[in-house]
């Protein structure tokens, strides 16, 4: 499946809806390494998306200074654009698998 990275540099709600709306049959990773966002409107993006997409496909935020035990487990967010890839690999291979 296809794997689609967008840089995130500026926090616009509806563009970065618009990017997980327009791309929810992709693997998606939004890079938002050099974005300032509070943990709320990070919280956000991971709810739209799992309103959005129920399809087989994963979501990935990369965001390297973020207080990961904060979130859900289930919301996938990493610190670089690797992990983000090899997270993806591994969901893949667990799909196939079922």
């Amino acid at each position: 499946m296809e794997t689609k990275i967008i840089l995130i540099d500026t926090y616009d709600k509806s563009f970065i809806e618009n990017q997980i709306f327009q791309n929810k049959n992709v693997n998606l990773i939004l890079d938002m390494r050099n974005l300032q966002i509070s943990e709320k409107q990070l919280e956000a993006i991971f709810k739209f998306n799992n309103k959005e997409n129920k399809n087989g496909t994963t979501f990935v935020v990369v965001k390297e200074d973020v207080n990961f035990d904060a979130f859900s487990r289930e919301w996938n967010i990493v610190p670089t654009i690797e992990e983000a890839k090899d997270l993806i690999s591994l969901d893949e291979i667990m799909r196939d698998l079922e």
